[in-house]
């Protein structure tokens, strides 16, 4: 079946007198010209034109639509590799970059340090004020760790009162200034509600890629570093 023949009579009429102008335009010739070739050609002239017109008023349509699924998908993305309450990562996104970031670390010898904290008496602030004041809690210690980062670190949230830090080219020395200044920004920040001003604080440990053997291993030794500050109540050490 031809071009022609596919498109209704009604229709073929319409866009033959309706798009003669646009395809001599197209043809790069004068309307007059048109003359020249027989009805059922200049139909399906036409009738093959307006196809192609609307293919791209649609195919822009469709680049709008596409791009606005992808946002979505970026949006969907950004939310499954969130922590809802404070904004932060979360251990699925900590992962996935620590997983790229060792992989810097093996193949350039570049330095990566991994500090994590507990946030102190979060039990009790929930017990005494309730879980919404603990929840402020919570989404200020986020606040302040994200605010004193750099922006290639990765702040993340990973259980109810833990939070972990990813410090791509951070050394010894480095990750225990880091720790230092965000304890320091904890312990002068404070919360008030209606039965009274709570003070934030928080007990802080972080290791060094070069003394681990793997991404876990890394992990566990921060977590071994927080577990002993919190044994020997300091306030933050390797």
């Amino acid at each position: 079946m031809s071009l022609v023949e596919q498109v209704p009579t009604e229709r073929r009429e319409l866009v033959t007198r309706a798009g003669r102008d646009r395809l001599a335009a197209w043809l790069g010739i004068h309307p007059v010209g048109l003359a020249a070739l027989a009805r059922e050609s200049v139909a399906a002239l036409c009738a093959l034109l307006d196809v192609a017109w609307h293919a791209d008023e649609q195919g822009e349509q469709y680049r709008r639509e596409v791009a606005t699924l992808r946002q979505a998908a970026r949006r969907l993305k950004d939310l499954a590799l969130q922590d809802s309450l404070t904004g932060l990562a979360n251990r699925r996104a900590i992962d996935e970059r620590l997983s790229s970031e060792w992989d810097r670390v093996i193949r350039y010898e570049r330095p990566l340090a991994v500090l994590m904290g507990d946030l102190d008496h979060l039990k009790a602030v929930n017990d005494k004020y309730g879980h919404p004041v603990g929840d402020a809690l919570l989404q200020r210690a986020g606040a302040i760790i994200r605010s004193i980062l750099r922006t290639g670190d990765l702040p993340g949230r990973i259980g109810g009162d833990e939070f972990v830090v990813l410090c791509p080219e951070t050394d010894r020395e480095a990750a225990a200034l880091v720790a230092e200044k965000l304890d320091k920004a904890m312990r002068e920040t404070t919360i008030e509600t209606s039965q009274g001003t709570i003070a934030l604080g928080m007990s802080i440990g972080w290791a060094i890629a070069s003394d681990a053997e793997s991404p876990g291993d890394l992990m566990r030794r921060a977590d071994e570093a927080l577990y002993r500050v919190k044994s020997h109540r300091r306030r933050h050490q390797a």
